[in-house]
Formats: structure tokens, sequence, C-alpha cells
């Protein structure tokens, strides 16, 4: 068994035989997938799906097994946080292991959400990212700032709806 030791989210993650590189910052989210569709011997398809989401900031590679994460160098170390955890998210979420920051959500944080109910991938990502964030107790509006999207203000708003009241905590424990 191998594990992925995302150190964004501060947790290992069971990835069966898979294994993980967090190919770190990148100058070009495009070309780096390029080289890494030529090094497994693929065709620049996923390259083509990045292309059609716009302006790309990270990515999450998963090919032949291997799972790569990459980013470009933002602006700050909140959106460093922001960028590297969302990518990291996107992990466990395709290994079927989001349940470890499901519970790591409410034991930390008195958030329950049950991820399961969420079909899409970035929303998912961006609940990671809020995560991270909120356990270093950094004021979300200071991710804000520079990439406020849909699927940011989405997840904000899942996460703010779905923060349990301490005293109901301490019942469920």
């Amino acid at each position: 068994m191998n594990y992925a030791s995302l150190e964004i989210l501060r947790m290992d993650v069971p990835i069966g035989t898979n294994q993980y590189h967090d190919d770190g910052f990148v100058e070009s989210i495009m070309e780096h997938s390029k080289e890494l569709s030529k090094f497994y011997g693929y065709s620049n398809e996923y390259c083509d799906k990045i292309l059609s989401r716009g302006n790309i900031i990270g990515a999450h590679y998963l090919v032949a097994g291997h799972h790569h994460i990459f980013y470009l160098k933002p602006f700050t170390n909140t959106e460093t946080i922001r960028i590297r955890a969302h990518e990291e998210t996107h992990v466990p979420d395709s290994v079927g292991k989001i349940g470890i920051l499901e519970e790591r959500l409410f034991e930390e944080q008195g958030v329950k959400i049950n991820f399961l109910e969420i079909e899409e991938k970035e929303i998912k990502a961006e609940l990671g990212a809020l995560y991270a964030l909120r356990s270093r107790n950094i004021p979300i509006w200071r991710a804000s700032l520079f990439h406020d999207n849909r699927d940011w203000s989405v997840a904000k708003k899942i996460y703010k709806q779905s923060k349990v009241p301490r005293k109901m905590i301490f019942s469920w424990l």
C-alpha cells in the first residue's frame, strides 16, 4: 500500500498501488502537462482539456497510476496554501478516500459536510483549500482576493452553512 503525503492538507492518504508526485511550482501548466504526457507516452488530450478550462493556476494530472500535482507561483503565501491544498484534495477524491478530509473537517473545525453529495470535483477541491486555510487560522477573505470564482463561492457557502454549533459536536462524539 502506497501513501500520498499531502503536505498542505497535513495528511497521509492511502492510494493503493498508485504513486504520488508533488512536482511543485512550474513555469507553465500547459508545458508541464505536455512533458508528462510525453513521458508517459500519451497524447496531449489532457492538455487540450486544461486549455478549454481557461486560466489555470494549478493541476492534478493522473496518468498510468501516477498522481502529479503542480501549480504556478502565486502572489502570496495565502494563495500558495489555497492552490496547493486545492490540488492535493483531488488526490483523495480520485482514489475514494475523500472521507478522510470529511472527518478532519468535522473533528478539527466543526464542519459537517457529506462529500458524497457533492458531484463537482472542483467544489470538493475548494473545500479542501478552505480546510487548509482555516487550520492555519487564515481568514477566508484573504484567499479570495485574486481568484474568486464560482466554485470558490459555492464552497465558501457550503462551508459556512455546514458549521455545526459546538454543543452539537460533543453530542455526536
